[in-house]
């Protein structure tokens, strides 16, 4: 029977799967949220609200690059010397870097302005399941239980 002390250390190619596996499945939801009733024929993209979409890939791409430098913390010297420096390193960072973007969002007069904060909130709990998940895989990995 195998125990903690055998589980692997998470890969860096598996931790980026389960990033690209979220960005795919945050994209699918940016083009769902903006589909809409074809008002005029505008050919291939007919249907859908292509600056809500613009938007909304801002966002994901905003929470995206934010879990990727937690990625890289976790995995740095950081995250190896002081694991819990480097957890609320990432809160603050995720933390600031949100609210930076909506407010900005909301110090300007951009049109889409909505569509974009609504996808940032969608995809910042997207993502912030996703590190927690990656981070609890790799701390308990680390930490090994020795049986009597």
């Amino acid at each position: 029977m195998t125990g903690p002390e055998d589980a692997p250390v998470p890969s860096l190619g598996s931790e980026l799967r389960w990033l690209f596996s979220a960005v795919c499945i945050g994209l699918a939801g940016i083009v769902s949220a903006n589909l809409r009733e074809p008002k005029e024929d505008t050919g291939f993209f007919r249907g859908l609200d292509l600056a809500g979409m613009a938007a909304g890939i801002a966002a994901l791409t905003i929470c995206a690059s934010v879990t990727l430098a937690s990625i890289q913390w976790r995995r740095g010297p950081l995250g190896k010397q002081n694991p819990v420096a480097s957890s609320l390193l990432t809160v603050a960072f995720r933390t600031l870097v949100t609210l930076g973007c909506l407010g900005f969002a909301a110090a300007t007069k951009w049109p889409h302005g909505n569509s974009f904060v609504l996808s940032l909130l969608g995809c910042y709990f997207l993502f912030l399941i996703l590190e927690s998940g990656l981070s609890i895989r790799w701390y308990s990995s680390l930490t090994r239980v020795k049986h009597p």
